[in-house]
This record gives C-alpha cells, sequence and structure tokens, in this order.
C-alpha cells in the first residue's frame, strides 16, 4: 500500500488517501490512478491543464486537513 500525498498549487492542498476514482477541484478534474505511477516532486496535470505538486505526507499535514474532536470541559 502507497502511503497518502498531498497535492498543492498555489496555497490549495488536497490530502489523497485512494488512489483510485476521480478528484474534483476548482481548476478541474484529477484522475487519482495516474498518481501510482508518479514520484514525490513530480507534477499531475488537470484535465484542464493545470499542474499541481505531489509531496509527500508530512506530521504538520495531519493538523491542517484533520478536524480537531470535541474537548471535554473538566468541572
Amino acid at each position: 500500500m502507497r502511503p497518502p500525498v498531498v497535492l498543492v498549487r498555489e496555497g490549495e492542498n488536497f490530502l489523497i488517501e485512494k488512489f483510485e476514482g476521480i478528484l474534483h477541484t476548482h481548476n478541474g478534474i484529477i484522475k487519482l490512478e495516474e498518481l501510482k505511477n508518479k514520484k514525490f516532486g513530480d507534477f499531475i496535470e488537470t484535465h484542464l491543464g493545470i499542474r499541481y505538486k505531489i509531496l509527500p505526507f508530512r506530521p504538520f499535514d495531519f493538523f491542517r486537513h484533520f478536524k480537531r474532536s470535541a474537548t471535554p470541559i473538566m468541572p
């Protein structure tokens, strides 16, 4: 199984965990199967020709992409 990746372009970040199906963005559609043949640092293009850089998932991305759950309040 391949580790998760992050697609980055000018302030936009998409966390990709499964490399199946398609990803709809404001800048076009990305076929996620194409990520299987790419390496970190490569680019992937949408159907409109917009490029996203493929980066490895870092601990910092965990806090950016996952929501915080409820915090218990002690009396």
